[in-house]
């Protein structure tokens, strides 16, 4: 009989006892809040989207337009720079020498004009001009020669050769005194104005060329195109600069006053988005700072979502409007690259929406 008491007893004490142990053992269910309280907003329609500062120039992506080896960077993150102040060089030794050599063309083709305009030469005058004088005394010996020869009656006295010869000796005299008349003609009539025309044409082909060899030289100094700061430098002296498309930029430059931030609307969202709705951004990390937006523009086109994975191959079904904000002035410090939370003022939706929202799908 007790036996049959005890045995039942000890079991149900035992199940109690398991049963509490295994109650003990269980985890006790704790609310967990969050470091940080999620974003909120005061709107009564509100829209979220996310968002991204950005220069309100846009971000400018800055490379070379010719490859090489980085001489020198001018620039570091941070620093404020007008549009021309040069931000990194690239190295130009070759074109140095070259630049060189053509300005020494250009100083020679300078010369070779300015011997032409200069002509005729004082010293070459009167070495013309005797050489006019011989030639007029030759022609007189040689004709005076001839006439003795021409008054002898008796043929018989004289050869009909040295008659001949006397008369040969005669006109090339004269062509000798002509020659040197017709020389000093072109001596005296200076430079031919064909050659001066052709030298101010070397002249310019040599500047022209000096230019180009500039041209080049100035292309290896990479220069702001606007005025902004310098956002990232990622090129070092030393460095090999490629002239191609960049998955990282060189450097990157924005006109930073103002700020704007650059929101990504749902496509489902898009048609409750107005021009001017007030919009507000909350900073990533502390909800309670909100900076209020001002309405810029709409980016007419409606873009895929941005992948986050990275993966070429994912396929992504979700589009979003752009909608451009300017950030008001003296809210929290932001920087360009950092990501907020959007809250805009949604439009009511239509009366009729509903009624609409009704209709059977067949």
């Amino acid at each position: 009989m007790v036996k049959h008491i005890l045995l039942p007893a000890l079991a149900l004490g035992m199940l109690v006892f398991a049963v509490v142990s295994v109650v003990k053992a269980l985890p006790s269910p704790r609310v967990t809040l969050p470091p940080e309280p999620p974003p909120s907003t005061t709107f009564d329609r509100p829209v979220a989207a996310a968002g991204l500062v950005e220069a309100s120039s846009e971000n400018v992506a800055v490379g070379t337009p010719v490859p090489g080896v980085v001489k020198a960077v001018h620039a570091r993150p941070g620093d404020r720079v007008k549009a021309g102040d040069p931000l990194f060089s690239i190295d130009d030794r070759e074109l140095r020498a070259e630049l060189e050599v053509a300005g020494a063309a250009v100083a020679a083709a300078q010369a070779r004009l300015a011997r032409l305009e200069a002509m005729p030469r004082r010293e070459e005058i009167p070495s013309a001009e005797a050489r006019l004088r011989e030639g007029e005394a030759d022609l007189g010996d040689a004709t005076l020669q001839l006439a003795r020869m021409e008054q002898v009656h008796d043929l018989r006295a004289i050869r009909e050769e040295d008659l001949s010869r006397r008369r040969f000796a005669v006109d090339a005299a004269r062509a000798r005194r002509d020659r040197a008349q017709s020389d000093l003609a072109l001596l005296e009539a200076g430079a031919w104005s064909e050659d001066l025309e052709v030298a101010r044409a070397e002249i310019r082909r040599a500047q022209a060329e000096a230019r180009r060899v500039e041209t080049e030289i100035e292309r290896r100094i990479v220069r702001a195109s606007l005025d902004g700061e310098v956002l990232q430098v990622k090129v070092r002296a030393g460095e090999y600069a490629a002239s191609a498309a960049l998955e990282t930029p060189l450097m990157l430059l924005g006109a930073v006053e103002p700020l704007h931030v650059r929101a990504d609307v749902d496509e489902a969202d898009a048609w409750r988005v107005r021009p001017g709705a007030p919009a507000t951004a909350s900073v990533r990390g502390n909800a309670s700072l909100r900076v209020p937006l001002e309405f810029v523009r709409f980016e007419p086109f409606v873009i895929p979502k941005r992948s986050l994975t990275g993966s070429v191959g994912e396929r992504v079904d979700t589009r979003v409007l752009q909608v451009i904000y300017r950030l008001v002035t003296g809210g929290p410090p932001l920087f360009a690259g950092q990501q907020v939370d959007v809250f805009i003022e949604g439009a009511e939706p239509p009366a009729d929406s509903g009624a609409h929202g009704k209709g059977e799908v067949r």
